[in-house]
């Protein structure tokens, strides 16, 4: 009896009894675990050395492979597991045999579920940014200037909605900056520069003469783009980064929007636009990673090019040269595993056109595009690819790319090889064969966590889940209230698209009579949808105080009586938009086509009243 108690014991704890044959001994995470770390590896101990089999392991139906099988221990770790979530580990028979006997283990399956997400700490953001001087700031690069240095937690600055002409670097010394649009369309940093000069030599003068230059930008030297962020953990999401040079010319030379040359940088609901060269990714090393979300992003040349690991989740992609234009020109060293990802992508373009996928800048370019959708105006050459400039690509691929109509485009013709010419003689120092085609397996394996999560576990798509839209109640009087978010640090109130303030706590009460709303602010400091909008001398339909009147409603008219003379009415519907307003007097009527319930509004010696209405 004592036996058989120890035994069940151990197996609780995800030991698991000997018995004839290779057996699993321990496990960690144990069997039934709860609370699991979602960094966690997962450790397997065998009776005896063992070997890989033929079978496989699966993660939640994911097959996984370990990363070491040593003695009697196979380690596996995940790519990044999620908050709050049950997994399943299952090990198929024979995924291992036994290293002196080659015995088969017979398999087993593991279960545990994973910790909760921790809840941030409360707090508004750190400075606010207003071009009409009603922020702290009225430029975007004094904010970072006051910004302290070292952070190891963002740092939120909200940027209201306006046209900021500046000249943006976030120093290495400022990590964990974050820049929060009001609104991604009018929340905009802009400046007239182009990265190069001319020549001190007075070489080429009519070239630098030519229009082609714009002799009255500045020169920045390593600091030539619009933007430039050296600092690690930048976070921008809602803005508009435009190089007016590249924008307003429709040409050359290059004209950088952002050049981000930093680890763990993440770029969500953005939108980026010039002609050449529009964004420079890591060029320090290709260990830094960066994660681009729903962004549009715009150029005609090489307009996304250099180096890194960046993974371009769901972003629009659009080309406005009429012709051969270029999206990508990588430089990417032996480093990087996976380079660029371009993941669920749109390819656009103004008008018809055709453009190459890329081109090789230097090194051994590595780029994806997986489950790609074209434009109607967009074609990609049937080559794809330039097969020669400055380097010899590892990887120029794609997978599923489909056009407007959702056909699959013919990937056949693609280039596969690629060469690089000595400009001064002419002849080829070098060449290679690059694949040109993923399978199925290995454009799977390229998701956020495989490209990006890295020893430190970094998740960018968990950074960027948006909370959900609270659900705002108005009590009459001007306080508005919602149900707390765990998750939210804080609240924006909005009132005709402008905000009003923000708030750590589920209410707020307006100064003015009005139409507002609200949205929820995660950690990262972006904004959630907005509410249902709500009047502030409205008393919320869920109210339990409202009074309930029953009203009589005949052919499409509500029929009210014995109102006081110039009675002011409105009408609302269950969202609180209003349908009707009037003074009314005695006997009246209020013709609507609205049923159900609606909310009726009386003011009378400047006093309201309220009632619901159940008009059927």
């Amino acid at each position: 009896m004592k036996l058989k108690l120890f035994l069940c014991t151990l197996f609780a704890i995800g030991v698991f009894p000997l018995s004839a044959g290779l057996q699993l001994v321990q496990v960690v995470p144990g069997n039934n675990s709860q609370n699991v770390l979602i960094t966690s590896k997962i450790v397997l101990v065998f009776s005896e050395d063992v070997v890989l089999g033929e079978g496989t392991c699966q993660l939640n139906g994911v097959t996984m492979q370990p990363t070491s099988v040593v003695s009697k221990y196979a380690t596996f770790v995940p790519s990044g597991l999620e908050y709050s979530t049950p997994y399943t580990f299952q090990i198929a028979a024979d995924a291992f045999r036994s290293k002196s006997g080659g015995q088969s283990f017979a398999g087993q399956e593991i279960a545990f579920v994973t910790e909760e997400a921790p809840k941030p700490q409360p707090k508004v953001y750190d400075a606010v940014v207003s071009a009409d001087g009603s922020g702290q700031y009225a430029s975007v690069q004094s904010a970072i200037d006051a910004a302290p240095t070292g952070r190891t937690t963002p740092w939120l600055i909200f940027i209201k909605k306006g046209r900021y002409n500046e000249h943006i670097v976030v120093p290495e010394s400022k990590p964990h900056i974050h820049l929060i649009g009001q609104d991604r369309d009018e929340t905009v940093i802009h400046l007239s520069l182009n990265v190069g000069a001319a020549p001190t030599d007075g070489s080429n003068p009519a070239y630098w003469a030519s229009s082609v230059h714009n002799p009255s930008s500045p020169v920045y030297g390593k600091d030539g783009s619009m933007v430039n962020v050296y600092a690690s953990d930048f976070y921008a999401d809602n803005l508009t980064f435009d190089n007016d040079w590249g924008v307003q010319s429709q040409a050359g030379p290059q004209a950088l929007a952002m050049r981000s040359n930093a680890d763990r940088a993440i770029f969500y609901r953005c939108n980026f636009r010039s002609y050449q060269d529009t964004w420079m990714t890591p060029t320090s090393s290709d260990k830094y990673r960066h994660y681009v979300k729903n962004c549009f992003i715009e150029g005609a040349v090489d307009y996304i090019y250099a180096g890194g690991e960046c993974y371009f989740d769901s972003c629009h992609i659009n080309t406005v040269r009429n012709s051969g234009g270029y999206i990508v020109a990588p430089s990417h060293s032996r480093e990087a595993k996976y380079g660029y990802v371009f993941m669920n992508c749109t390819l656009d373009a103004p008008s018809q056109t055709y453009v190459y996928l890329g081109r090789p800048w230097h090194n051994n370019p590595k780029t994806s595009f997986i489950n790609t959708r074209l434009t109607k105006n967009l074609n990609i050459y049937p080559t794809g690819w330039i097969q020669t400039m400055g380097g010899l690509p590892d990887i120029f691929a794609e997978y599923n790319t489909r056009n407007y109509l959702g056909d699959t485009v013919d990937l056949s013709k693609r280039n596969n090889y690629y060469y690089v010419i000595d400009r001064a003689t002419g002849l080829k120092t070098g060449e290679c064969y690059a694949k040109h085609i993923h399978t199925a397996e290995e454009a799977a394996e390229r998701t956020v966590r495989n490209v990006l999560s890295g020893s430190d576990h970094w998740m960018p798509d968990v950074l960027t889940q948006l909370l959900d839209a609270p659900i705002v109640q108005s009590n009459g009087a001007g306080l508005l209230s919602w149900e707390a978010d765990p998750y939210a640090i804080s609240y924006a109130i909005f009132s005709n698209d402008q905000v009003i303030g923000f708030t750590t706590e589920p209410q707020y009460t307006v100064g003015q009579d009005g139409l507002f709303y609200v949205k929820a602010i995660n950690a990262s400091g972006s904004m959630s949808m907005p509410s249902n909008t709500v009047d502030s001398r409205v008393v919320h339909l869920a109210d339990p105080n409202v009074e309930t009147m029953q009203c009589q409603y005949v052919s499409g008219n509500i029929q009210l009586s014995n109102l006081l003379p110039n009675t002011q009415v409105h009408l609302f519907n269950a969202q609180g938009s209003l349908l009707y307003s009037n003074k009314l007097s005695g006997d009246a009527s209020i013709a609507t086509q609205q049923t159900g319930c609606l909310l009726l509004q009386m003011v009378q010696g400047g006093k309201r009243i309220t009632h619901k209405v159940i008009a059927e």
